[in-house]
């Protein structure tokens, strides 16, 4: 994600965190600079008023610690030894998440995997 961005995204991923004082508007703030970052070839564009649900801070940062604790637990990702088909996982190039180390942390839990 470093690589996609430059000084002045980063200037100005700075300017609003330092602007807002509530969280969640901080948190999608920088999500409004950064989310092209994550897009390859998107369909549509961006409309430039907003048609979304408030942002619930609370909510997401309770699913991911939630998330967390599953995997702490242990819960995550051996949950995945229940599925007994194949599984194709596709991934882009682009794509920031690493595909590769995801499917080999996941080769020890399911069947047959093919990336």
């Amino acid at each position: 994600i470093d690589e996609r961005m430059d000084d002045d995204l980063r200037d100005r991923i700075r300017r609003a965190s330092a602007d807002a004082t509530d969280p969640a508007d901080q948190f999608i703030q920088a999500f409004k600079l950064t989310r092209h970052i994550f897009d390859y070839d998107p369909i549509n564009p961006y409309a430039d008023k907003e048609e979304s649900e408030p942002f619930d801070l609370k909510a997401y940062d309770e699913t991911w610690n939630d998330m967390r604790q599953l995997q702490n637990d242990g819960a995550y990702p051996n949950a995945f030894s229940a599925i007994e088909s194949p599984v194709l996982m596709l991934h882009g190039q682009y794509d920031p998440h690493p595909g590769k180390m995801i499917r080999d942390s996941l080769l020890p839990f399911l069947f047959v995997v093919v990336y």
